[in-house]
């Protein structure tokens, strides 16, 4: 793989990472909060969120004050509320390392890690 060729992956894996992000990414960590994200997003809908089943969700978007769950039956709910951008994004952060630290002492759970 060329340069070029690798630009153009991770460009698309920024995309992606990216779709449902409503709040500015500026900065040196944009593509790491960015990948986050996804991977917030992506376990929500593989594993549920407190009383909402896979089934039941559609999506998850991340905006300056909240990571929100877009239901099925066309309503939402917030998982968390923040006063900053920079304070969801650690949150998410957290969030993913316990799971990835439940996931790998062996607890049965569904993680995405790319």
């Amino acid at each position: 793989m060329n340069t070029q060729e690798l630009y153009k992956k991770l460009d698309a894996e920024f995309a992606r990472n990216k779709k449902n992000i409503h709040c500015r990414l500026v900065g040196t960590s944009k593509e790491y909060n960015a990948h986050q994200c996804y991977i917030f997003a992506e376990n929500v809908k593989r594993n549920g969120w407190h009383q909402y089943t896979t089934d039941q969700i559609d999506y998850v978007y991340f905006t300056k004050h909240s990571v929100t769950i877009k239901l099925t039956s066309s309503g939402e709910t917030d998982c968390k509320r923040f006063t900053t951008a920079n304070e969801m994004f650690a949150w998410v952060s957290g969030y993913n390392e316990c799971m990835f630290q439940i996931e790998r002492e062996g607890t049965p759970t569904t993680i995405i890690t790319n």
